[in-house]
């Protein structure tokens, strides 16, 4: 039961991604591409601090640059 919801799950959520343009990519990949788009300085807050809010940034589908632009925006305060 649990394996069929996950695979419905995870199908739904690939369908909703292509239909707005997006490519689902592992979390690792998300993480060094937010990377590329930020300061050598806040790479260290990718690690730490703001991981689950990456985590949930990615699961909404949040592209990088957006994503780095949120941080970018918090650190300049």
């Amino acid at each position: 039961m649990l394996l069929h919801w996950c695979s419905t799950w995870k199908s739904s959520v690939s369908d909703e991604h292509q239909e707005a343009g997006l490519m689902l990519k592992p979390f690792s990949q998300y993480l060094k591409a937010v990377e590329e788009h930020l300061p050598s300085e806040h790479h260290q807050l990718l690690r730490n601090g703001l991981y689950l809010a990456l985590l949930d940034w990615y699961t909404d589908g949040v592209e990088p640059r957006d994503a780095a632009a949120r941080i970018s925006a918090a650190v300049a305060g």
